[in-house]
């Protein structure tokens, strides 16, 4: 079964104003003003243009779900998960979403993806993309992540079931 995750207004804006300044880099790449400007900034066009690609290849687009993988659907390279191995799947309440800290990650471009702390539940691993309706999926090892399917009832009471 296939759950679609869409980006929230911010995370669209977020990304939006990055690929906006990474253009704008870019342009000015091409009108060389001194020889050591036109240098700077494409070197730096070109790392934030990496930056942005890395960026977009590890994004979550949706998650699957088998009978044995929760498989995170992303451009690059899906990850994988055992089902056996998940140990209990709940939502999460949205004002608890909030008072997690990214400690390394991506916040806000193509979503919100990589390590988060939290209070409440610890270190997590998000593939979201949106700031509400999320999912928290613990495992038998104490790894937990965080998802953000569009319908997060459904897709907590499909991957119950045994």
């Amino acid at each position: 079964m296939y759950f679609k995750a869409s980006l929230d207004l911010f995370s669209k804006i977020i990304t939006a104003m990055v690929a906006g300044l990474l253009l704008i880099l870019i342009v000015f790449q091409t009108v060389p003003f001194t020889q050591i400007n036109y240098w700077s900034i494409g070197l730096s066009g070109s790392l934030y243009l990496a930056l942005f690609l890395v960026t977009y290849g590890f994004h979550t687009t949706g998650y699957e779900i088998t009978d044995t993988e929760l498989i995170i659907k992303r451009p690059f390279k899906n990850k994988i998960y055992d089902r056996s191995s998940i140990a209990q799947v709940v939502p999460i309440e949205n004002i608890v979403l909030r008072k997690s800290i990214r400690t390394f990650g991506v916040g806000g471009v193509f979503g919100y993806w990589g390590k988060f702390a939290n209070v409440k539940y610890g270190v997590t691993t998000w593939y979201a993309t949106r700031r509400k309706d999320a999912v928290l999926v613990a495992f038998t090892t104490n790894h937990k992540i965080v998802l953000t399917p569009n319908d997060s009832s459904g897709f907590v009471t499909y991957l119950n079931k045994k």
